[in-house]
């Protein structure tokens, strides 16, 4: 086109150079030496035009061949770059379609070239890990870190996501754990060691981490308040089984005033401490009672009846749960709660009468198997056993042994709605 362009302005020109030597052709002399050379004015520059030309054709065609070379390098470059972009956008097609064997042979298959390599290893990786093969996968993991320094935190990244699905978290945190130190501000490694953490159980680990969670906004404040709650909740459950008392009330006074007031945390420490030390009954008294006073919950008032108490202030933990009866009366829990307390203080009568109106109200398998116990204690083998035998028609696959002379601190099974 742009030839043409020139062509006919060449043209153009000549016409009207033409048209102009019709009316004054002009002459020109140039005299060197011997030689003389004369020609009429249009002529001579019509001859230094077409010589510009020659010339500056003669050297954009010598220019041409001298760049060739790199000009074929280009070219080649253009087109390896083509083929390695078409080859990773089919391989990144695949992989979403879930066609794991092609999208490995594609990610995999210009990769020498590419200019990102560890964007085609990270790639394969995980589309090794479709087809579960975990040596190609960590083969490739293994190239993107040795192609790009850069690329260190996605592989390891990369490397304990898969390490948390197959289970394993142990081997997990430990690549966390060292990206964490390299980049301690980086939230999806944040992120990842608190999944890890809670794989394993680490609870402490976990309360460490909260307030980086927080800080780098991984987790809001809400949801920092409820992993604490797990986190305390779970050391609640080592210590009990450890049977450590001390270590038990240790927790309790260090835990924020936000697990202290949830709860499901003071419903496991209750429990827990119940089951670990049976002279817990004052403090646990104190705890429940003013948890219940500040927000009514049935599953305390479960506790608050299982809860060990000395003979000495068993009257006062039934009156309190008697007084409750003013506002709640028609609450099944707190009727079984109450029936409990009263067969603790040998009451066996009022005792019966609480858990027969808590049955009325709602048929539950704890009440049936207090029942039983009481008609037990009053001699009527009877009537307990037919108690237990509702009981186990409301509690499927379950038995129960008569409770003998007295009911456990806490029993394995919550009323439904507790659960």
């Amino acid at each position: 086109m742009r030839l043409l362009m020139v062509s006919l302005l060449v043209l153009i020109a000549t016409v009207a150079a033409v048209l102009f030597a019709q009316q004054d052709s002009g002459h020109i002399m140039i005299a060197y030496r011997d030689w003389t050379i004369e020609s009429s004015l249009v002529l001579f520059v019509i001859g230094l035009l077409i010589l510009f030309l020659a010339l500056y054709y003669v050297l954009r065609f010598w220019s041409g061949i001298r760049s060739l070379p790199q000009n074929m390098r280009r070219w080649r470059r253009q087109r390896r770059d083509a083929k390695v972009r078409n080859s990773y956008l089919r391989g990144m097609a695949a992989l979403a379609e879930g066609q794991w064997p092609a999208a490995e042979k594609w990610l995999i298959k210009e990769v020498r070239h590419s200019d990102t390599p560890a964007l085609h290893y990270l790639a394969a990786a995980q589309a090794a890990e479709g087809q579960g093969s975990k040596v190609r996968r960590d083969s490739y993991l293994r190239a993107a870190a040795e192609h790009d320094d850069k690329a260190q935190v996605a592989v390891g990244l990369a490397q304990a996501t898969y390490y948390l699905e197959h289970h394993q978290p142990k081997e997990a945190r430990s690549v966390l754990g060292h990206l964490h130190l390299a980049r301690p501000k980086q939230a999806v490694v944040l992120e990842k060691l608190m999944e890890a953490s809670i794989a394993l159980q680490d609870w402490e680990g976990l309360l460490e981490l909260i307030p980086d969670l927080e800080r780098r906004n991984v987790i809001r404040s809400g949801k920092a308040e409820e992993l604490q709650c797990r986190a305390y909740r779970g050391l609640f459950a080592q210590a009990g089984l450890q049977r450590d008392k001390e270590r038990l009330r240790q927790l309790w006074e260090r835990a924020p005033r936000g697990v202290r007031r949830n709860e499901d945390a003071l419903f496991d420490y209750v429990r827990t401490m119940a089951s670990v030390d049976p002279h817990s009954g004052l403090q646990l008294d104190a705890l429940l009672a003013e948890a219940i006073h500040r927000r009514w919950n049935d599953a305390l008032v479960y506790a608050y009846g299982l809860i060990p108490s000395d003979p000495g202030s068993l009257p006062a933990q039934l009156g309190r749960a008697e007084r409750w009866l003013k506002h709640h009366g028609d609450n099944a829990i707190l009727l079984l709660t109450v029936g409990r307390l009263c067969i603790r203080n040998e009451l066996w009568g009022k005792g019966r009468s609480y858990l027969e109106a808590s049955l009325a109200i709602e048929p539950l398998a704890e009440t049936y198997r207090e029942l039983g116990f009481l008609l037990e204690k009053l001699n009527n083998k009877g009537a307990a056993l037919d108690c237990y035998r509702k009981a186990l028609t409301l509690v499927p696959d379950k038995s129960f042994t008569p409770l003998g002379s007295q009911a456990p601190l806490l029993l394995p099974l919550l009323p439904a709605q507790m659960r």
